[in-house]
């Protein structure tokens, strides 16, 4: 699985869990204490819930792994926006110099939010 893959498929499983209070706390987590642009990788996540979850999510989350299908599935996905929607800001940046482009972290984001809308998981993040 694409390490975008990876991350969105986590997003969609605490989406799923009906835990968007937990994708906001990793986001901020990722806004206050990482350089900017930096983003955590989708065993970093892992890591940082087993130390956070202990302290102060209730009740635990339960965070399987993909089968292949579900891999398959999220690489194509994968796949779609960047050739539809990464393509898309990224020409417009180029096209704009005088804006300032998003960080990695914010495209990141951005692809999760797509990703959950696409699985049916509508995002509620900010």
């Amino acid at each position: 699985m694409e390490p975008q893959s990876a991350r969105a498929f986590l997003t969609g499983q605490i989406m799923k869990a009906g835990r968007p209070d937990i994708v906001t706390a990793i986001r901020d987590y990722e806004k206050s204490k990482l350089p900017p642009g930096r983003y955590l990788t989708g065993f970093e996540i892992c890591q940082w819930l087993i130390r956070t979850l202990r302290k102060s999510f209730k009740p635990p989350l339960e965070i399987v792994n993909p089968n292949e299908e579900e891999t398959e599935k999220m690489d194509a996905l994968w796949k779609r926006y960047r050739a539809t929607e990464l393509a898309v800001s990224e020409s417009f940046e180029t096209e704009h110099p005088d804006l300032v482009p998003l960080s990695k972290a914010e495209q990141i984001h951005r692809w999760e939010d797509w990703a959950c809308e696409e699985m049916g998981l509508l995002s509620t993040v900010k």
